[in-house]
């Protein structure tokens, strides 16, 4: 099995599909928060996350990341993909990025309901938070010009 979360109008074929709004094509409707109900332990092959963790609480990341590799069968992937919360700050104090969008960046364009950002990671954070989940393999896969990154973990 291959999930797709935060798909929002990214729908793979061949996927499992998760978005929290009801208004995108989805497999499964629901907040990440609560994947384990629709998804059996030790069963996904791989986890794709694009630009959806940051719109969990600070509070929830620990958990979320525990439940995800709970989902993943032993030499599954995970790949995390969104902002470097430090790229973002550093880019916005050096003026390569203007105040606006470096707003929208942090907390997120807020363009319907979900899509603000309740959370973020610099690329170091994560990786160490990925390896205190039980995660290996833990690296920065693609990085681009501006904050994007990307980083890859298996279980």
């Amino acid at each position: 099995m291959y999930l797709n979360l935060g798909c929002g109008t990214d729908y793979l074929e061949g996927w499992t599909n998760v978005d929290v709004r009801k208004n995108v094509k989805t497999d499964i409707c629901c907040s990440i928060k609560e994947l384990d109900k629709f998804i059996v332990e030790d069963t996904v092959d791989q986890i794709q996350a694009t630009n959806v963790l940051e719109h969990i609480g600070w509070r929830d990341r620990q958990t979320v990341l525990e439940m995800l590799y709970k989902l993943l069968k032993v030499g599954g992937n995970l790949l995390i993909r969104g902002p470097d919360i430090k790229r973002v700050v550093d880019k916005y104090l050096q003026g390569a990025i203007q105040e606006d969008k470096f707003i929208e960046v942090v907390y997120g364009k807020e363009d319907y309901n979900e899509n603000s950002h309740k959370s973020g990671w610099s690329e170091k954070g994560l990786e160490k938070m990925l390896q205190g989940v039980g995660f290996k393999e833990v690296g920065v896969t693609w990085r681009d010009d501006s904050w994007g990154f990307e980083i890859g973990a298996k279980k």
